[in-house]
C-alpha cells in the first residue's frame, strides 16, 4: 500500500482503507515524496523530471493540482502531525508557492493565523498550534519579502501567543520570529524592537531550549538590526551574561556565539551601514579596547549591577560563576574567529596584552583553584586563536611577541623573592599562561622554530631560563614545560641545554629557588629524551644521578635549603628512570640503598622518630619518602624488565617501613600541625602507586593494614572534606556517556567544559600539584600536563589499588568492607553522603572489573547478599551519576557471579519497581539496571527476560510527562539490541511496537516498527530510509544512539550503509528494486572501489540464487609479501583450492577460478570466498569477523580487511546469525536445515 502514496496529491481512497494506526505512516511517505518532487521542481523549472512511475512531472502538473495540494497540507496541519510531519507539511507548502502560484498565499497565512488567534490551551491543540507556527516560519524563510505587509500581523501574534505559551510553543515561535527577521531583512524594521524585547525575555527564559532560539533569533537580527552592535551593545552583553548562567553546553555555545557575533560586527559593520545615520547624526561604533573590555568585565564580574559588584570589590570576593566564565571564554575565541585570521595577525599584541591584563586581575585569581580555571580559560583562548588561526609565519610573531611580554613580567619580579612594580599573585598567572602557549606554539612548528631560538636578538631560551629563578613554584615548573617542548621541536638544544642547567644547578646550589628551578627543569628535559631521536649521551644518565645523589647528601648541611635538596635529588633521580634499562642497570644497587636508608629499618627506629624532631624535620622527612617512592614508581614503570624477584624483595623493605609508619602518622600530624596533612597525603599517594605496580602476591603479607588505608582513603573517614574520585566516568561503560556528560571529552570545548562537570575534578589540573608529571609519559590525547589536585588523585590511586587487590582477599574481608561500606554511607549526611556513596560505587566498580579481568568468583551468598543490598540504594538516588554507577555495578556483578538465577533475581526486582513506581528517579535508576544487565550477561543469559524488559521500556517510552524518562529508555534500548548479538534467542524475538506520542508523535507500527523523536529525535522509514523491520531492526536514535533489534540488527548509515530498506529486500527485490547485495557492497568497499552488480531479485542473483545454493560474496584480502609463496602455492594445489573453502551451510561451493599468482601480484587485491567458512583441516573454523581469519595452516597469509570499520567488523562477527535468518527467509531451496547447519 505505501507505494499508493507516490502521487502529488494525497490518496485519500487508499489512506481511508489502511488501519488508524497505519495512516500516519502513509501521510509521512506521501509528505516525503512530495517535497522530492517539488524540490526536484524548484531546481529545474522550466524541464521535466521522472517520477516513481516513469512519467515525468511537469510545472503544469503541480499547477493544476495546486489548489487541491494546498487544502491537503493544511488539512494535515490541523492533524496534530508529529516534529517530522509537521516540518515536512512546512516545507511543502513554502516549497509549492515559491515554484507554484501565489493566489492562495495569504489565504494560507491568514489560516495558520487563525490557529494561533485559537483559545484553546489544551494539550491536544498544541501539535496544530506548533505546526501553524512551523509553516509561518518556512514560508516567510522560503519566501521573504513576497509575503508583503502581512507580517506585521503575523508578528503580533506570535508575540502575543508567546505571553502564555508553554516551553515548546515558545521555542518554536522563537525560531519563527528568526526566519521572519532572515526572510523580510531590513524590510521589517518597525518590528525588530519588539521582536527583541521578546527574545530579551527568552534569553532568560528557565527553559534552557528557548535561550538557544532566542540567542539564535538576536544573531539573525544582528544582520538587519544596526541598534543592536550600538545603542543596545551594553545591555545585550548583560543578558548574555545572566543566559551563560545555570546554563548547559548548547547555551553556552549559542550565547557565545551571539555576543561573539555582535562584538565582532561593533569592528567589522555591514557595508550598508557604514555611512547610515541615526537621529543622533552618524552611527557609533566600539573601539577595539572597548569591545574587548565588555567581555573582560563579564569575566570578572559577570552579570551583576554596579552595586553589587562594589559590595563585592569591599568584600574581596567574586561570586562570577563558573559557567559565566566558560561562555565569555568561548564569545573571545568567537569573536577574533568571526574578524578574521588577518585581523588577528595584525593584532597579536593586542590580544595577548588584553588577555594577560585579565588574568592578572585579582578578580580572576581569588582563590588557587579560580587560579587555575581562569589559567585554563585564557590558554583555550590562545590555543583556539593563534594555535589554529594562523600560519607559521604569524606564529613566528605571536612566539616573539610572547618572549616579549615574559621578559617584560620577569624584569617586574626580583629573584629575591619580592615584586617591584607588579603583584607577585597576579603575574605569577600570566607567566604561566605564556609559557604555556609559547611551548605549544614550539611544539607545533616543530624544526620551523629553529630561527627564533638560536636568534641572539630575541635570547628567548634565556628569557625562559630566567623564570626558573621566579619565586613561584608554578612558573617554575611552566618554565620547565616550556623548555621541554622547545626540545621536543628541536632535538639538537637538547643536550646544551641539560649541560646547561646542570651548570647553573651547582652555580646557584645556594639559592632555594634556582635548585627547586633547575632541578625541575633537568628533570622535565630527561624525560622527553625518549620523544626525540637524537636522545643524549649514554653517561650524562650516570653524570645526573651523581648530582642527585650530592643533593640528597647535602640536605641536612644546611636546614634553608633541606627541603629543596631533597625535593630536587628524588626528582632527578625519577627522571632518570625513565632513560630506560641500559642506564638503569649499572645505577641500580646505588639505587636500592638510598630506597633503603630513606626509611627507618626496623619498628624501634620508627618509635625513636617520633620522640624527636620537630614540624620542618618531619616536613622534609616525609617529603623525602614521598620522593623515594616516587622514584620507586618511575622504575617499576619504565625499568620493569629490572624488577625480578630479588629486587621486588628488596624494595618491600622500605615499603613494609612506610606502612608503619603511615599506621601512626596521625599522632605526629596532630602534635606538629595541620600543615603536614599535604606531605602525608603525598606519601600516601606515592604508596599507593608503587603496590599498583607489584605483583600483588608479594606483599600478601600485609594486605590487612593496606586495605585498611585504602578504605580510610577513599570513604573520607579521616578527611573533613567532601573529595570525590575522578575515575567514576572512566569506570562505566562508554555508551552512558549521554547520562555521565563524557561526550564533551570529544568536542574542541573539552578544556573549559570540564571545569563545569559535577563530582569531577577532571577540569583543575595544573603542574604544581606534582611535580613528577614534568617526566612522566602524558595520558592520550592530551597535550599538556595537569594533574589532579593532591586530594583527588590519593583517591583516585587507593580506587584503582583496591580494584586490584579486592579479588585476591578472602571471602570474610570482603564481607567486612561491603558491610562496612553501606555503613559508612548510612551515617553520613547531605552532601558529605554523596561523596562517599560516589567514592564507594567507584572502588566497587573497580573491583567487579578486577574480579572479571582475573575470571575470579564474587564470593559466597553472604557476600552477594551484602553487596546487592549496597548497590540497590543507589538505584534510587536523586544524582544520576549515582544511579548511573549503581546500574553498571549491578550489571558487572550478574557477570561475574555467572548465575543465571541471581539475573533473574535482579531482573525481577526491577521489573516489580517499574511497575509501581511513578517518580523519574525510581524509572531511571531501574531501567538502567535492566539495560546494564542485559549489557553484561549478553543474550544468551538474560534472553528470557528480553521480552518482559522491552515491553516494560516501551511502556514507560509512551510517559510524555517525562521527557527526562524517555531519554534513558531509548539509551537502554540501544543497550539491550546490542546484547542480543550473541542470543540464539534473538531470532525468535517476537514482533515489537515501539509508539512515541506526546510532544507531536510519529507513529511507526509493525514487526519492528521505531520512533525516535522529541528531544533531538530521528526517524527515517520509506525510500531510502534505515528501517529493518523484524529480526533485525535498526534506528539511529537520540546523540547518535543505533538501537539493534531482534537478531543483532545490523546498520551503518552514510556512504557505507549496510542495511536499507524501500523497494530493495535484503538479498534482492521485486521489480524495480535495489539489490541488497549492492547495499552490502556499499559498506564494504571504498566510494573509488564499489563493485557495479546487476540489480536483480533474490532468486536471480549471480552471487546468492536459491538454484545451485550458492553463496558468495566478494571482500578484499589484505596480505603481507612474505606470505605471497604460501598462497601461490596454496592456490595452485586443486583439491586446496576446491575444498579448503567447501562448507557453507551445509551447501558445496566452489571458488571463482583465476590465474595461479595473479592476485598475489599487489598489496590489495580482490578474491571470491565464501562470507562464513569452515574448513576441511580438523578443529579450524575461519569467520570473517573480529578474529584473524586464516587459510589453513598459513595464520599470516591473510590479514584482516583495510577498509572494515569497527562497527562493520562487529556485525560480521554475528554473520552466522544473521545470515541464518535471510537465507531461510528469501531461499526456499536451502530447507530448513540452515539454523541446525549454522548452530
Amino acid at each position: 500500500m505505501m507505494e499508493l502514496s507516490h502521487s502529488l496529491t494525497l490518496n485519500e481512497e487508499a489512506l481511508k482503507q489502511l488501519p488508524p494506526a497505519k495512516r500516519p505512516i502513509f501521510i509521512f511517505e506521501w509528505l516525503r515524496f512530495l517535497d522530492k518532487v517539488l524540490e526536484a521542481a524548484h531546481k529545474v523549472r522550466d524541464s521535466a523530471w521522472p517520477s516513481s512511475s516513469g512519467q515525468p512531472y511537469t510545472m503544469s502538473d503541480i499547477k493544476g493540482c495546486q489548489k487541491q495540494l494546498v487544502a491537503q497540507l493544511v488539512g494535515q496541519m490541523n492533524e496534530s502531525p508529529g516534529p517530522p510531519t509537521r516540518k515536512l507539511v512546512a516545507r511543502c507548502l513554502a516549497t509549492l508557492f515559491s515554484v507554484g502560484d501565489t493566489f492562495l498565499l495569504f489565504d494560507t497565512i491568514n489560516k495558520c493565523n487563525d490557529v494561533l488567534k485559537n483559545k484553546d490551551d489544551s494539550p491536544s491543540y498544541l501539535p496544530t498550534r506548533l505546526a501553524a507556527v512551523t509553516c509561518i516560519g518556512a514560508m516567510y524563510e522560503k519566501l521573504g519579502r513576497m509575503m508583503g505587509r502581512s507580517y506585521e500581523e503575523t508578528v503580533q501574534i506570535l508575540l502575543k501567543a508567546l505571553r502564555n505559551a508553554e516551553s515548546q510553543l515558545r521555542i518554536e515561535i522563537m525560531m519563527t520570529l528568526e526566519k521572519i527577521t532572515a526572510g523580510m531583512g531590513t524590510a521589517a524594521g518597525n518590528v525588530h524592537k519588539d521582536i527583541y524585547k521578546a527574545a530579551k525575555m527568552g534569553l532568560t527564559d528557565r527553559a534552557l531550549p528557548v535561550r538557544c532560539a532566542s540567542a539564535l533569533c538576536l544573531m539573525e537580527m544582528t544582520k538587519h538590526a544596526p541598534f543592536l552592535y550600538t545603542t543596545e551593545i551594553e545591555n545585550l552583553s548583560q543578558l548574555c551574561y545572566r543566559a551563560f548562567d545555570n546554563s548547559n553546553y548548547d547555551v553556552r555555545c549559542t550565547v557565545a556565539k551571539l555576543l561573539g557575533t555582535v562584538l565582532a560586527t561593533t569592528q567589522n559593520p555591514p557595508k550598508e551601514f557604514v555611512k547610515g545615520t541615526s537621529k543622533g547624526g552618524p552611527l557609533k561604533l566600539l573601539s577595539l579596547e572597548e569591545a574587548l573590555t565588555v567581555l573582560l568585565t563579564g569575566f570578572l564580574r559577570g552579570g551583576n549591577s554596579f552595586l553589587k559588584g562594589t559590595g563585592e570589590m569591599i568584600k574581596g570576593s567574586s561570586s562570577v560563576s563558573r559557567e559565566v566564565r566558560v561562555g565569555i571564554t568561548q564569545a573571545y575565541v568567537v569573536l577574533v574567529q568571526e574578524l578574521g585570521a588577518l585581523w588577528l595577525e595584525r593584532n597579536i599584541s593586542t590580544l595577548l596584552a588584553h588577555l594577560t591584563e585579565l588574568v592578572a586581575s585579582p578578580k580572576a585569581t581569588t582563590s588557587h583553584v579560580d587560579a587555575v580555571y581562569s589559567r585554563k580559560c585564557v590558554n583555550f583562548i590562545l590555543r583556539a586563536t593563534l594555535g589554529r588561526m594562523i600560519g607559521e609565519k604569524a606564529q613566528i610573531a605571536a612566539c616573539k611577541e610572547i618572549t616579549q611580554l615574559i621578559i617584560k613580567h620577569m624584569n617586574t619580579v626580583d629573584v629575591s623573592g619580592e615584586s617591584t612594580k607588579d603583584g607577585n599573585e597576579g603575574g605569577q598567572h600570566v607567566l604561566v599562561c605564556l609559557l604555556q602557549e609559547l611551548g605549544s606554539l614550539m611544539q607545533s612548528l616543530s624544526t620551523t622554530c629553529a630561527t627564533i631560538v638560536l636568534d641572539t636578538h630575541l635570547n628567548l631560551v634565556d628569557a625562559v631560563v630566567a623564570v626558573l629563578l621566579h619565586p613561584s613554584s608554578a612558573a617554575r615548573l611552566s618554565a620547565s614545560w616550556c623548555l621541554r617542548c622547545i626540545c621536543i621541536a628541536l632535538p639538537s638544544q637538547l643536550h646544551p641545554l641539560i649541560s646547561r642547567c646542570c651548570d647553573r644547578l651547582d652555580t646557584l646550589k645556594s639559592s632555594p629557588e634556582a635548585i627547586a628551578g633547575y632541578s625541575c627543569v633537568v628533570s622535565a628535559l630527561v624525560g622527553c629524551v625518549q620523544k626525540t631521536p637524537l636522545g643524549i649521551p649514554h653517561m650524562r644518565g650516570k653524570v645526573l644521578f651523581n648530582i642527585a645523589e650530592e643533593l640528597l647528601r647535602s640536605a641536612s648541611q644546611n636546614s634553608r635549603l633541606s627541603l629543596q635538596r631533597t625535593q630536587a635529588g628524588w626528582l632527578i633521580i625519577g627522571s632518570i628512570m625513565t632513560l630506560g634499562i641500559g642506564v638503569v642497570r649499572g645505577l641500580l644497587p646505588r639505587m636500592l640503598l638510598l630506597w633503603k636508608n630513606s626509611f627507618p629499618r626496623s619498628s624501634k627506629e620508627i618509635e625513636s622518630e617520633k620522640a624527636r624532631g620537630d614540624a620542618f624535620t618531619w616536613q622534609v622527612t616525609l617529603e623525602g619518602r614521598a620522593g623515594a617512592l616516587a622514584s620507586m614508581h618511575s622504575f617499576l614503570l619504565h625499568c620493569s624488565d629490572l624488577a625480578a624477584e630479588d629486587t621486588v624483595r628488596r624494595l618491600l623493605l622500605p615499603i613494609e617501613a612506610a606502612l608503619l609508619m603511615l599506621s601512626s602518622i596521625t599522632h605526629i600530624v596532630k602534635q606538629y600541625g595541620q600543615h603536614l596533612k599535604a606531605s602525608t597525603a603525598m606519601v600516601r599517594l606515592r604508596l599507593y602507586e608503587v603496590l599498583a605496580l607489584l605483583p600483588p602476591q608479594s606483599f600478601e603479607s600485609h594486605y590487612t593494614s593496606i586495605l585498611k588505608l585504602l578504605v580510610s582513603e577513599f570513604t573520607l573517614a579521616e578527611s573533613g572534606a567532601n573529595t570525590t574520585t575522578s575515575l567514576l566516568r572512566t569506570m562505566c561503560h562508554a555508551d552512558d556517556s549521554i547520562i555521565l556528560g563524557t561526550w564533551l571529552h570529544h568536542t574542541h570545548h573539552k578544556a573549559i567544559e570540564d571545569q563545569l562537570q559535577a563530582n569531577s575534578a577532571s577540569g583543575s589540573g595544573a603542574l604544581e600539584h606534582d611535580s613528577t608529571f614534568l617526566y612522566r609519559p602524558l595520558p592520550e590525547g592530551e597535550s599538556v600536563a595537569g594533574p589532579l589536585p593532591l586530594g583527588v588523585a590519593v583517591i583516585d590511586a587507593s580506587v584503582i589499588l583496591f580494584g586490584q587487590m579486592f579479588p585476591l582477599v578472602a571471602n570474610k574481608h570482603r564481607l567486612k568492607m561491603l558491610n562496612l561500606f553501606g555503613d559508612m554511607i548510612r551515617a553520613a549526611k547531605s552532601q558529605r553522603q554523596e561523596a562517599v556513596q560516589m567514592n564507594i560505587f567507584t572502588a566497587v566498580l573497580s573491583a567487579l572489573k578486577g574480579l572479571s579481568d582475573n575470571k575470579a568468583s564474587f564470593g559466597q551468598d553472604d557476600v552477594k547478599k551484602a553487596a546487592t543490598s549496597l548497590l540497590l540504594g543507589g538505584l534510587t538516588h536523586p544524582n544520576s551519576t549515582l544511579r548511573c554507577a549503581s546500574g553498571e555495578a549491578i550489571g558487572r556483578m550478574a557477570q561475574v557471579v555467572g548465575d543465571p538465577r541471581f539475573v533473574a533475581e535482579m531482573a525481577q526486582n526491577s521489573f516489580d519497581k517499574l511497575k509501581s513506581a511513578r517518580d523519574a528517579v525510581s524509572r531511571t535508576g531501574h531501567s538502567l539496571a535492566l539495560g546494564c544487565l542485559h549489557r553484561y550477561v549478553g543474550g544468551m543469559g538474560s534472553g528470557q527476560h528480553l521480552s518482559t524488559s522491552i515491553s516494560i521500556l516501551l511502556a514507560l517510552a509512551k510517559d510524555t510527562t517525562s521527557p527526562v524518562v524517555q531519554q534513558i529508555k531509548f539509551s537502554i534500548a540501544k543497550t539491550e539490541r546490542e546484547s542480543l548479538a550473541t542470543s540464539p534467542e534473538g531470532g525468535r524475538l517476537p514482533p515489537l511496537r515501539l509508539v512515541r506520542e506526546g510532544l507531536g508523535g510519529l507513529v511507526r507500527e509493525g514487526l519492528g516498527g521505531l520512533v525516535r523523536e522529541g528531544l533531538g529525535g530521528l526517524v527515517r522509514e520509506g525510500l531510502g530510509g534505515l528501517v529493518r523491520e523484524g529480526l533485525g531492526g535498526l534506528v539511529r536514535e537520540g546523540l547518535g544512539g543505533l538501537v539493534r533489534e531482534g537478531l543483532g540488527g545490523l546498520g551503518r548509515e552514510g556512504l557505507g550503509g549496510l542495511v536499507r530498506e524501500g523497494l530493495g529486500g535484503l538479498l534482492g527485490a521485486p521489480a524495480g528494486g535495489h539489490s541488497a547485495m549492492n547495499h552490502l557492497n556499499d559498506g564494504f568497499y571504498a566510494p573509488h572501489e564499489r563493485l557495479d552488480l546487476p540489480q536483480t531479485n533474490g532468486s536471480e542473483h549471480p552471487l546468492i540464487a536459491g538454484g545451485n545454493k550458492r553463496a558468495m560474496m566478494q571482500i578484499r584480502i589484505m596480505a603481507g609479501a612474505s606470505a605471497n609463496k604460501d598462497l601461490e602455492k596454496l592456490w595452485k594445489e586443486p583439491r586446496h583450492r576446491y575444498s579448503l573453502w567447501r562448507k557453507f551451510l551445509g551447501c558445496h561451493c566452489t571458488i571463482a577460478k583465476h590465474r595461479p599468482g595473479a592476485f598475489l601480484r599487489t598489496p590489495a587485491r580482490i578474491v571470491e570466498v565464501p562470507f562464513l567458512v569452515e574448513t576441511t583441516r580438523k578443529g579450524t573454523k575461519t569467520v570473517l569477523g573480529n578474529q584473524r581469519p586464516y587459510l589453513g595452516s598459513f595464520p599470516a597469509a591473510i590479514e584482516s580487511l583495510g577498509y572494515f570499520s569497527r562497527e562493520s567488523l562487529a556485525v560480521l562477527s554475528r554473520a552466522r546469525l544473521q545470515f541464518t535468518s535471510v537465507t531461510r527467509q528469501t531461499s526456499q531451496a536451502l530447507g530448513n536445515h540452515v539454523q541446525s547447519e549454522c548452530h
